[in-house]
């Protein structure tokens, strides 16, 4: 009998052995599946990131080839217009044709922006500061229009339109730089 109590005793020690073996062995299984779960979450990510960056990569490709043209065509207007004006003045009335085309030219530009649609979210800034910097032009040019409309130009403030000048082509910048930035980024 004592025999089979110590049968029975190691029977039950081994059984309990056993038992804590199969369970050590399915937590460090556990473990191990949850490791390969979580490196398998991490690589579906960077998948993922990777497939978002290339739609953004994409759209910002789509919007770029589509707003380069315009917005070349408001600058190369701008720069043709301003040269004419350096070069080309004969009186007051001519000054203030040119700058009323000029004024067309920037309005045009900013009404073209302004019917952007789905503008891609990298591109968010370089839009916003683009249209800071276009309505700035315009206020500068509606400005200078008013000194010439004025007929009295001893006593307008030519310092207000030359800093209304600095400020536009800060802004003119900083939509440079932003754009600069998201074309480096996407590799453009």
């Amino acid at each position: 009998m004592k025999g089979k109590k110590i049968t029975a005793i190691t029977a039950l020690l081994v059984a309990a052995v056993i038992l804590v073996c199969i369970d050590v062995i399915l937590v460090e299984h556990g473990k191990v599946v949850a490791e390969r779960e979580a490196y398998e979450n991490e690589r579906i990510k960077r998948e993922l990131l990777e497939e978002i960056k290339s739609e953004e990569a994409r759209d910002v490709t789509r919007y770029y080839l589509e707003l380069m043209p315009v917005r070349d065509e408001y600058i190369k207007g701008a720069v043709e217009l301003s040269r004419e004006l350096e070069n080309e003045f004969v009186n007051i009335g001519q000054v203030k044709e040119l700058t009323s085309e000029r004024l067309d030219v920037a309005t045009a530009y900013r009404d073209k922006l302004l019917l952007a649609e789905n503008i891609p979210a990298p591109l968010e800034n370089f839009y916003n500061r683009e249209l800071d910097f276009i309505n700035s032009d315009i206020e500068t040019i509606e400005l200078v229009l008013s000194y010439y409309d004025s007929g009295n130009y001893s006593t307008f403030d030519g310092l207000k339109i030359k800093e209304s000048y600095i400020d536009t082509g800060s802004l003119f910048m900083k939509a440079e730089e932003e754009l600069k930035r998201v074309i480096d980024y996407y590799g453009l």
